[in-house]
């Protein structure tokens, strides 16, 4: 793999980005009906309240509104420049937090900073960083929509080939599916459960309330085409627009081993023998495919008039190739806070032989009997640097 060194002069010229935001090249901009449900179908998520207008109507939202991952197209899939080029990254976690929904023609705009960049330790490289960088994404408005944290560990790319994280993928195989396996897969996806417009009163949840599990794979090629084609991606370019990309950027090209063919460190995802240099047995998913579907299970949850405050996923493990992801979640508390009535909910995707992918978190507001539809927050002021004139 092309080789990128974390020396002291790169990264003293890389924190000069601190407290300095560059607004997104965004995958969507305009948040129209067609993206909206791109990225729904990218995430397997058939919510009529993503997709079919009529329905929409007769909602408190008045007309087709994103799933609240959506602005993962508007902050990261058209390419978020992470700087040190060359340097391996692998996203560590991702956390919202939402004042607005995304409407159906809304422009959104999100402006990444440098918030952190922190020494840390990696089985994959000597030396090692976790970067820190925060989204503001406003609307044409000018609210502020939501506020995106993202970790991203960089380190030495030379360094992770035979690296130890193979250990914990030691006499990994991929599965093999019984007609009993594709039984239960399927019985999954029958028995998944969209709210819908049944309002959930925050007075009728229980604390220690199970959500419906939402099901996911098995991972194939396919579900990341799909997801790339409905989220973005920041590499995949095409002829002349990937050349040009490479003259600028040479640390971004990892030649094909065989042809010596230009192309990009992303066919990680679809790409066995590419993955496998990385430290992983196979091709696995993009991290925040998961966080998406923390959020699809949250919002089948709520239902039309619930609204997804915060939601934080944490990638512990790659989701492999051909392997089924089971996304579940408990309610954990319910509260007041102001005008809002509150419920967390703990969270984790987990594969079909037990293992915790992603842990995480959420917080939604729900409607109550008591003070009726959700209120929504406060939209908080712009960061200083932040100039849209």
């Amino acid at each position: 793999m092309a080789e990128g060194r974390l020396t002291d002069e790169a990264i003293a010229e890389f924190l000069k980005r601190s407290g300095k935001y560059r607004a997104a090249v965004p995958w969507n901009k305009v948040a129209t009906e067609d993206a909206i449900r791109h990225f729904a179908l990218g995430i397997g998520d058939d919510n009529p309240l993503w997709n079919d207008p009529a329905y929409a109507e007769g909602t408190r939202w008045g007309r087709i509104i994103a799933p609240p991952s959506y602005l993962l197209t508007t902050s990261r899939g058209g390419g978020l420049s992470r700087g040190l080029p060359g340097v391996q990254g692998v996203q560590i976690w991702d956390e919202y937090e939402w004042f607005r929904p995304v409407y159906a023609g809304d422009i959104v705009t999100c402006w990444h900073g440098l918030k952190d960049f922190v020494p840390t330790s990696s089985e994959h490289a000597a030396r090692a960083f976790d970067q820190i960088t925060e989204s503001v994404c406003v609307n044409q408005n000018r609210e502020v929509v939501a506020v995106h944290l993202d970790a991203n560990r960089r380190f030495e790319r030379n360094k992770t080939e035979g690296s130890s994280g193979r250990k914990r993928y030691e006499g990994w195989r991929r599965w093999i599916y019984s007609s009993e396996d594709l039984e239960s897969i399927s019985k999954g996806y029958a028995e998944e459960a969209v709210r819908g417009a049944e309002p959930r009163y925050w007075e009728d949840v229980r604390e220690g309330e199970e959500l419906q599990p939402v099901v996911k794979g098995p991972l194939t090629v396919t579900e990341v085409i799909a997801w790339c084609c409905g989220a973005g991606a920041p590499l995949i370019m095409a002829s002349r627009i990937r050349w040009n990309y490479f003259r600028k950027h040479p640390g971004a090209n990892v030649p094909d081993r065989e042809t010596n063919t230009p192309d990009v460190p992303e066919r990680i995802h679809w790409e066995t023998t590419l993955a496998r240099t990385f430290g992983a047995p196979d091709l696995f998913d993009i991290g925040v495919q998961r966080l998406a579907w923390l959020g699809h299970l949250v919002t089948n949850w709520i239902g039309d008039d619930g609204f997804l405050r915060r939601l934080r996923g944490e990638s512990r493990r790659f989701n492999l190739h051909g392997d089924t992801c089971w996304v579940r979640g408990k309610v954990i508390r319910k509260y007041k806070t102001g005008e809002e009535y509150l419920v967390d909910c703990d969270l984790r995707v987990e594969n079909q032989r037990g293992e915790v992918l992603m842990p995480g978190s959420a917080t939604a507001s729900l409607p109550s009997r008591e003070r009726g539809l959700v209120i929504l927050p406060a939209s908080p002021a712009l960061p200083a640097g932040i100039d849209l004139a």
